[in-house]
């Protein structure tokens, strides 16, 4: 969830202060705000002009959060099954202003940055045992970026790693990362080792931007982005 300077850094970091949650809980986008985005869109694209004027001082920050996920086999992508995603106007993801990614960046487990710029990212996690089978020891929480000329998932650039023995345990893995316009962030679960069962009780994938790249600004073609959120909706890889 995003936690943007009125509430302070550290409200975004650790736990948000209540009062200030409470304020940013019922602000959504407005028809405003629709129609402010869908006028930079000219030819079914948005050109690097309006995308280095829409992004210079726009505030972007979420964390996105799943609970009791589980994976077998190998590598899988998460999915944050809590935050999920909301209701979506042609394509693109409607989200409270304050809280999640823009139009369109969030499909409910790959975050595709619209607006470029320097990222602190972070992932956290924890796992349990579950009943009736037996569960992973040591598990991993691998984030991937994937920029334009490479194949999904793109490759691994950190990992968090299951502290503690036993079922019980937990992860966390931070770093900065200048985006691009359409790089993607994911996260895969991994179990060491082995294929078995890994049950992440609790999983969070947080990013805010802390300065805006102008360097990295692109045209953006809405078709071909839409195109590729649906690629990605349907779960390939």
């Amino acid at each position: 969830m995003h936690r943007i300077a009125t509430c302070g850094l550290a409200a975004f970091l650790l736990t948000a202060n209540t009062v200030c949650a409470q304020a940013f809980l019922q602000e959504e986008f407005t028809e405003d705000d629709f129609a402010q985005f869908f006028s930079l869109i000219v030819d079914g694209k948005i050109s690097k002009e309006k995308m280095a004027e829409r992004c210079a001082d726009q505030q972007i920050g979420f964390t996105f959060a799943g609970q009791d996920v589980q994976h077998d086999g190998g590598m899988q992508r998460v999915f944050y099954n809590i935050s999920r995603e909301d209701t979506s106007v042609d394509g693109r993801t409607l989200r409270a202003k304050h809280f999640n990614a823009s139009f369109g960046e969030w499909t409910g487990s790959v975050f595709k940055a619209l607006c470029p710029g320097l990222y602190s990212i972070a992932v956290d996690f924890s796992t349990s045992e579950l009943d009736g089978d037996d569960v992973a020891d040591e598990v991993l929480l691998h984030v991937y970026l994937k920029q334009a000329e490479m194949d999904r998932p793109g490759r691994q650039i950190a990992t968090a790693v299951k502290s503690g023995q036993g079922p019980r345990g937990s992860g966390h893995a931070t770093l900065a990362l200048p985006l691009r316009s359409g790089d993607e962030i994911s996260t895969y679960s991994e179990a060491v080792g082995s294929d078995m069962t890994r049950n992440l009780s609790s999983v969070t994938l947080t990013a805010y931007k802390v300065v805006h790249l102008e360097d990295f600004v692109s045209e953006v073609d809405m078709d071909a982005w839409t195109k590729e959120l649906r690629i990605i909706k349907q779960g390939n890889p």
